[in-house]
């Protein structure tokens, strides 16, 4: 067998050496100590570990690391962004007490993650520090954090973590001001995801903050910049999972005898499900609903998951509007038979899902009491109500042929090979995003309160084309051919 060099026992050791000095994976020295069964009191300990013995717990603790964060980073990743950021910090910022207020981080952040993003005219002294800064992934939510104070130096010896739950939230404060600042984003699900783990979890270290900020910041990138978006997208539509939840009514424990609250899905062209909660009054005789928009996804990581949209969500989309706080539910999601299910358990994974009015539902199995729920929405003894009218919408998907500088939709929900139809033609140049669309994607006609948008699901992109006018606005001509 090979001997590990004496260069690998010094690399390795003075990895493990700066693991313990930052604190990165316990936030006390006598905390880590006893994890590993060694004394680390003293400014030496490190270099009395035998080299075998050093080796093996910095890989340990690096395999920990690894599956601790979602097997996406280790502690040599970490260690390696975190010594490329402070040696920046310590370049460019150290001292600079007007860069290190939060408007111009703010800026610093988009520069670095909003692509072809434009420094306002007041913050051009911003310009040398934007143009240097480190470009790979987690180099950047190193530096903020730096920059905020929750992370030492690289070459510190500050000593012990003094309290990593305020840390925590100091991070978490600035990156939800950051988000809700935006133009284009109210927040991201991910970060409240975080809060509610990070408060529920026996673990919380400095290696977690940086995977916390690394992780939330590349969301942004990722809804900011419409090729990235489309990446993101096309990954989460991988992972959708269908199950026979059709033809049928869905109720909780508490109303099997006699249901005056239900529920029902309806799978759509979007391989989605539309998600209908049904409340009867009998004295009116009138059931109102609404209509979420639903996805199962099963990504190996967190298991299969439930994401629910509020209806407004699709009017604050067309009208590319913030999502308001309560507009996304995500729960950890357990179906007692995948090939046929009758019992849905969810689980909250964000602490906006209180307002999601149920935890368990069951599919009914009484084909009387379903017929009478049936009636109840059919719309002739019961006047069936939407509770969110302006929130309505069809989604048709069409097909569109493309060519190297546009997308054509045909005008009409219903193609006819042989007959006159007309075409939207859309400029690619409107978005980078539609530079990746193929023919596979999905591309479609949506109609929301009386007004015809062309929607393209994987880009969250939409434009209005009810009117000449509205096309005019986008460079969206009407035409009779498809021009090869």
């Amino acid at each position: 067998m090979k001997k590990e060099s004496s260069k690998t026992n010094i690399e390795l050791r003075e990895l493990l050496n700066q693991t313990v000095r930052l604190r990165l994976f316990c936030n006390t020295n006598d905390e880590l100590g006893q994890y590993i069964g060694y004394n680390l009191t003293s400014n030496n300990s490190i270099n009395t570990i035998q080299p075998f013995a050093a080796r093996c717990i910095f890989r340990e603790l690096n395999r920990e690391t690894y599956e601790l964060l979602d097997e996406t980073l280790d502690l040599e990743d970490i260690l390696d962004w975190y010594k490329t950021a402070s040696e920046f910090y310590c370049r460019y910022i150290r001292g600079r007490d007007k860069v290190l207020q939060k408007e111009n981080i703010h800026v610093l952040l988009k520069c670095a993650y909003i692509k072809d993003y434009q420094l306002p005219d007041n913050k051009r002294f911003l310009r040398d520090i934007a143009n240097r800064m480190p470009n790979r992934g987690g180099d950047v939510p190193v530096l903020i954090l730096l920059m905020l104070g929750v992370l030492p130096l690289y070459t510190s010896k500050r000593g012990d973590v003094k309290n990593i739950m305020a840390d925590f939230k100091e991070m978490y404060v600035f990156l939800r001001d950051f988000i809700e600042c935006d133009e284009a984003l109210y927040r991201l699900p991910v970060l409240d995801r975080f809060e509610k783990a990070v408060r529920e979890r026996i673990r919380c270290n400095r290696a977690y903050l940086i995977y916390v900020a690394s992780t939330v910041l590349e969301t942004y990138r990722s809804f900011s910049n419409s090729s990235n978006l489309y990446e993101l997208n096309a990954e989460v539509a991988k992972s959708k999972v269908l199950f026979d939840l059709g033809d049928c009514f869905w109720v909780e424990p508490t109303m099997l005898s006699a249901p005056t609250v239900f529920w029902r899905f309806e799978q759509v062209a979007t391989d989605d499900y539309f998600l209908y909660r049904y409340v009867v009054n009998t004295e009116k005789k009138q059931t109102l609903y609404v209509r979420y928009e639903a996805v199962f996804s099963d990504d190996n990581k967190q298991g299969l998951t439930l994401f629910v949209e509020h209806p407004d969500s699709t009017t604050a989309f067309l009208k590319r509007q913030h999502l308001f706080k309560d507009s996304t539910f995500l729960f950890a999601c357990e179906l007692d038979d995948w090939d046929a299910p009758t019992v849905i358990e969810l689980q909250s994974i964000l602490d906006v899902n209180r307002t999601f009015p149920a935890q368990k539902i069951i599919r009914l199995q009484d084909e009387d009491m379903a017929a009478q729920l049936q009636k109840c929405i059919d719309g002739e003894t019961f006047k069936l109500i939407n509770q969110y009218p302006e929130s309505e919408y069809d989604l048709w998907i069409v097909p569109v042929a493309i060519t190297s500088e546009y997308i054509y939709f045909c005008t009409e929900t219903n193609f006819d090979p042989e007959g006159q139809n007309s075409y939207y033609r859309v400029p690619k140049s409107l978005n980078e995003g539609l530079l990746f669309i193929t023919s596979n994607d999905r591309v479609g006609i949506l109609e929301h309160n009386g007004r015809k948008y062309l929607g393209f699901v994987n880009l969250i992109l939409y434009f209005d084309v009810t009117d000449k006018e509205a096309c005019q606005n986008y460079g969206i001509e009407v035409v009779r051919k498809i021009v090869i």
